[in-house]
């Protein structure tokens, strides 16, 4: 089976000094129906892992991981693993936000506090392990069009300004001007088409075939 990975990754750094934070997310198949997802954290303290939960929406995934700081503990890097259950073998676009938090384990009524956050794009089925670093951020400006072969819903993550719909002989099909998260081809025929983007005076041109 072909693979195709397309990643993309916004860090969301919090306004004050993190003490703990995401290093590196890898990615990998584990089953046609689930996937591993491996999270290095780094601190500037000693701290350890606690808890985690994870929820899945549709093709958005949000995972949040506890930490609790000190107690003793001689750790000041961590790798932690959370399996997910998606149809790993399938072909799909996800938006992946994972959360860290330090949490109070002395007193429960103490809301924990967010850390740090990555969130990535990704596509499956994907190769048997995918590794993303921080210094490998890509910037928010990057559009990604899925599915692609589509049957007529093209779905948009990314801000753009307009965009137009070109057949195979270059001529204009469709043009749009407004806030959108998808476009609608299932009135053009199956074949190839070219969608020019632009975005903050640069352009693209993506190919995409409707089947």
């Amino acid at each position: 089976m072909k693979t195709f990975t397309c990643l993309i990754i916004l860090l969301c750094v919090p306004a004050k000094a993190i003490a703990l934070s995401i290093q590196k997310l890898a990615l990998s198949p584990i089953s046609p129906h689930s996937i591993n997802v491996s999270i290095n954290t780094e601190a500037v303290e000693l701290y350890y892992f606690q808890s985690w939960q994870y929820v899945v929406d549709d093709h958005t995934i949000t995972i949040e991981a506890f930490y609790v700081s000190g107690f003793g503990s001689t750790i000041e890097y961590l790798n932690n693993n959370f399996q997910l259950p998606i149809d790993a073998d399938l072909a799909g676009t996800y938006d992946l936000t994972v959360k860290i938090y330090y949490t109070n384990q002395l007193d429960a009524y103490l809301q924990p506090e967010q850390q740090d956050e990555m969130q990535v794009v990704f596509q499956t089925p994907l190769k048997p392990i995918t590794f993303l670093a921080q210094q490998e951020l890509i910037s928010k400006t990057a559009v990604i069009l899925y599915p692609n072969p589509t049957d007529g819903n093209l779905h948009i993550i990314g801000a753009i300004d307009s965009l137009k719909v070109l057949d195979s002989q270059g001529r204009q099909v469709m043009q749009l001007r407004h806030f959108y998260d998808h476009i609608d081809l299932s009135g053009l025929a199956n074949g190839i088409y070219f969608v020019e983007i632009r975005q903050h005076q640069s352009s693209r041109v993506d190919r995409v075939i409707k089947r």
